[in-house]
C-alpha cells in the first residue's frame, strides 16, 4: 500500500466505524498570485511554521478531541519535528502518533 493510499484507507475506516472525521493535511508553501497582482507567501496545512505537521488530521466523534495521524510505511520514520508535534498534541490532551496500517490508527483513535 503506498503512502497515500494508506492515509486515503485510514480516513475511510475512522468514516465507516463512525469513530472520527479525518481530512488529508498536505502542508506545504510557496509563492501565490493571482492574474495582474504581486505574488505572495503562503503556508497551507495545520502544523508548526517549521514543519512537523502530520498527514491526518480530525476531531473523534465520542468527545470531540483533537487527532493527528502520520501515516507511516517501511523504513520511514517519525522527524524529530514530527515528534515534538505529536508531544505538543498529547500534551493538550489530543490524539496524536504514527500508524503503520489502518488499525494501529483505529487503535490510536480509540484509545487515545
Amino acid at each position: 500500500m503506498t503512502h497515500s493510499e494508506l492515509i486515503s484507507a485510514i480516513i475511510l475506516a475512522a468514516s465507516e466505524k463512525d469513530l472520527a472525521l479525518l481530512w488529508n493535511n498536505p502542508q506545504g508553501a510557496g509563492m501565490v498570485a493571482r492574474s495582474g497582482q504581486k505574488p505572495t507567501f503562503m503556508r497551507w496545512g495545520l502544523g508548526p511554521k517549521e514543519g512537523g505537521g502530520l498527514d491526518i488530521i480530525g476531531l473523534r466523534n465520542s468527545d470531540g478531541k483533537f487527532i493527528a495521524i502520520d501515516a507511516k510505511g517501511g523504513r520511514d520514520k517519525l522527524s524529530e519535528k514530527q515528534i515534538k508535534f505529536i508531544r505538543w498534541v498529547t500534551m493538550r490532551g489530543g490524539i496524536a502518533g504514527e500508524a503503520r496500517s489502518v488499525e494501529q490508527a483505529i487503535e490510536l483513535i480509540t484509545g487515545g
